[in-house]
Order: C-alpha cells, then structure tokens, then sequence
C-alpha cells in the first residue's frame, strides 16, 4: 500500500463512521418517540375531551417515526455502498 492508497482508505472510513455516528442518533431518537406511544395510547383510553388532538398526535407520530425509519434505512445503504466500494479498493490493493 503506498501513501495515497493509505490516504483514500482513511477518507473512506471516516465517511463511514460518521454515517454511523448519523444514524446512531436517529435510532436514539426514534426510541425516545417509540416510548412516547404508550402514553398517547393511554390519553386516548381516557378518552381525550378533543379526539381530534389524539389523533393527531398518533397521525403525527407515526408520519415522523415512518420518516426517520425511511432515512435510517438510507443511511443503512449508503453504509453498505461505503463498505463494499473499501472492499473492492481492499481487494484491489492484494
């Protein structure tokens, strides 16, 4: 390996952490809005003055977990792309 072959293989890896790093924190945040269900499960059981409120709560849990879910499965991808491009340079450089 020489120096530039060492220098793109450092740049691919990190790209790679901070994808990781990216979605690291959208999973910490989709937790934290998947605990928030249980709570907007039981002020509709209590039957909310406004149901409208209450379904829009779930209406809009739902459209921003279905969102982050999407994006997490983006940057799953564009890891794997990441991972196998650093094993094609790999498999090149033997």
């Amino acid at each position: 390996m020489n120096q530039e072959d060492l220098k793109n293989l450092m740049g691919w890896l990190q790209a790679i952490y901070k994808e990781a790093q990216e979605t690291r924190g959208a999973t910490i945040e989709m937790r934290r809005n998947v605990q928030m269900i249980p709570d907007i499960r039981e002020n509709s059981m209590h039957g909310s003055k406004d149901s409208g409120d209450t379904e829009r709560i779930l209406q809009d849990t739902k459209n921003h977990l279905e969102t982050r879910m999407n994006k997490l499965e983006d940057m799953l991808r564009d890891i794997s792309s990441h991972l196998k491009d650093i094993q094609s340079k790999v498999d090149h450089l033997k």
